[in-house]
Formats: C-alpha cells, structure tokens, sequence
C-alpha cells in the first residue's frame, strides 16, 4: 500500500527531477546581482573580493590533481564553491568542466553542509581576534561560502561588519561570469575538458566550454543594475523570491534523481575530505591575511 504509493509518486515526478540542474540555471539566471555594489567596496574591498578567488581556484585544481588525479572534475567544482559562492559557483563550474550530476550533488553536499561550521566559528574567532569590523566583514565575506549565511554569521559581530560582509559576497557573485571564464580556461588548458579539440582555438574552445546560461545572469544583473534606486530594489527582491523556489525544486530534483551509492562510492577513502578541508583552510587564512592587510595596513 504505502510503499507502492510511494513508488508510484517518485515516478510521477521523475521527469522534473531529472532536470533538478536545468531549475537550479534558472535560479542562477535569477539571481541577478546589483554590480552597482562593485563601486561601494572601493579598492581595498576589490582586493579582497576578487584577488583571492583566483588562487584559490588555482590551489585547488593544484591539490586536486595530487589527491584526487581520477575526480579532478569534481575536486574542481567544489574548489569554485569555496572560492565564491557556494551552490551557485558549484552549478556553474560543474557546466564548465563537464563534471556528471552526481559529482555536482556531492560537491553541493559538502559545500553547504561543512561550510557551516565556518559559518559558526568565524565571528567569534574575528572577535576574538580583536579585528576591527572592516577586516572581520571582509574575512568572512570573503571565505565563507554561502551567500545567505554570510549576512547572519557578520550580524554577530556588529552592523558595520555584517555591511561590509554582505557587499564583499555581492561583489563575488557579481563577477561569478568572469570566474566561469577562468574555469573554462583552466578546464580547456589543463585537459579537464575532454570534449576540446585541438583544432578549435582557444576563445572558441573557451565559448564551447562557457555556460550559456550564466550570460542570462549577466543580461539580468545588467538590466536591474541599470534601474532606478527604487525600482532596482524591487526588482531584486522579486526575483530573489523566485531564487528560493526555483533552488528548492531544483535541488530537491536533484536529491530524488541521485543514486547515493554513486555518492558513496564518490567518498571512498578520506582524500575528498582533506581536499575540501585543506583547501577550505588555504581559502580562510588567505582571506584573512588579504582583508587584514587591505582594512588595517594600506
């Protein structure tokens, strides 16, 4: 009875969730991104916000390469997670490095759920640091992964660090186009691009391998960047609800067309974890060091 019922329903909604990627490209589209927000960090809070992302990702295919030389793809996608911005950074560099569902799952996994322990150490660590609110909204603006989590973690330290915190993230998911290209780059350099031929050049391998779907986010950010105060802050309120919905079908879409063996198969041995955690640390203290030289020395 119940267990039939059950069956009967997932294969009602098996035909959507097996597009769980396609709705979660749609969140992305959506989450347009005020690039008016690049102006308000000035230069110091560039530094931050842009200058450590790269190396991150470098350190990243770096040490996935050396632990993990048969999952370079997924090693890679969970690298551009902790470099910028958590699930949305996962989604798209999946795309650009041709990683399979279910390497994008696990790496959304362990993204979401491991990063929260960051979420909840790092204000208490800036406080007890005694780091002024500028250098503590930037360090955790810049290192913890999820945008949502970003603004609550830095409202534990004070308003000031938690503006700060909020236009440093912004600032990283407006220029998540630009990190997409990066990956592509790498991807297509380093032969994580299986698809790549030789023959094909460089800008047309890299628009080959760049995520279509990610030049909707930037048409999008583009228009409400160029609206009226008012009228811009409604418009991304909007579509902000519409991100959460379309994220839960797209990720519950996700869950159900997920073979958690595939997963746990995935997760032989410790070295996926080390990856993450050494990574995630190099991501911490390279923030640290670049807020704190930008807000307190220059």
């Amino acid at each position: 009875g119940g267990v039939g019922w059950a069956g009967r329903a997932l294969e009602w909604v098996a035909p959507a969730a097996s597009l769980g990627e396609f709705w979660i490209k749609i969140g992305l589209v959506c989450l347009c991104a005020d690039v008016n927000t690049i102006a308000q960090v000035g230069l110091r809070g560039l530094l931050v916000a842009l200058g450590v992302p790269p190396l991150v990702l470098l350190f990243g295919y770096f040490l996935g390469s050396k632990l993990l030389k048969d999952k370079t793809r997924l090693a890679f996608t969970i690298s551009a997670g902790i470099a910028v911005c958590g699930a949305s950074a996962c989604t798209a560099a999946a795309a650009a490095v041709g990683a399979s569902k279910a390497e994008l799952t696990l790496s959304i996994a362990i993204v979401s759920l491991f990063s929260l322990l960051f979420l909840l150490s790092e204000p208490y660590a800036a406080m007890g640091m005694g780091l002024s609110d500028e250098v503590a909204g930037a360090w955790i603006g810049g290192s913890v992964d999820l945008t949502g989590g970003v603004v609550a973690g830095a409202a534990v330290v004070s308003a000031r660090c938690e503006e700060v915190a909020a236009i440093i993230k912004m600032t990283q998911n407006s220029a998540l186009g630009v990190y997409v290209l990066f990956i592509a780059f790498i991807a297509s350099r380093t032969g994580l691009d299986t698809s790549a031929s030789a023959d094909d050049g460089l800008w047309y391998g890299l628009w080959k391998k760049f995520p279509k779907f990610v030049l909707g986010y930037l048409f999008c950010s583009l228009v409400a960047s160029s609206l009226a105060d008012a009228e811009r802050g409604t418009a991304v309120s909007l579509l902000a609800g519409t991100v959460r919905w379309w994220f839960a079908i797209g990720f519950s879409g996700l869950g159900l067309s997920t073979s958690f063996r595939s997963l746990r198969e995935q997760l032989e041995g410790p070295n996926l974890l080390i990856h993450y955690f050494g990574l995630q640390m190099f991501d911490v203290v390279l923030t640290l060091a670049v807020a704190y030289l930008a807000f307190a020395v220059i």
